[in-house]
C-alpha cells in the first residue's frame, strides 16, 4: 500500500456502503479500473433513469386509479338525485 494514501482501501468501501456508493479503486498513475469506472457509472446511471421512469409511470397509475373511482362516484351521486 502506498505510504502517502490517506484513507484506507477498508475505509473507503465502508463509507461507499454506508453511503449507498459505488466503490471503485483507480489509478491515473497505471491506469487501474479508469476504464471499469467509467463503464460502472454508465451502467449505474442508466440503472437510476430506468427506475426513475418506472416510479414515474407507477405514480401516474395510481393518480389515475385514485382519481377514476372518486370521479365515477360523484357522478353516480348527481345523477340520482334527479
Amino acid at each position: 500500500m502506498d505510504p502517502r494514501r490517506e484513507v484506507t482501501k477498508f475505509e473507503a468501501e465502508e463509507y461507499a456502503t454506508q453511503h449507498n456508493l459505488i466503490f471503485l479503486e483507480t489509478s491515473s498513475v497505471n491506469g487501474m479500473n479508469v476504464n471499469n469506472c467509467c463503464t460502472e457509472m454508465a451502467k449505474a446511471l442508466y440503472a437510476q433513469h430506468i427506475q426513475s421512469q418506472q416510479k414515474s409511470s407507477n405514480l401516474m397509475e395510481i393518480e389515475h386509479e385514485e382519481i377514476q373511482p372518486s370521479f365515477f362516484n360523484c357522478f353516480k351521486s348527481h345523477s340520482n338525485a334527479s
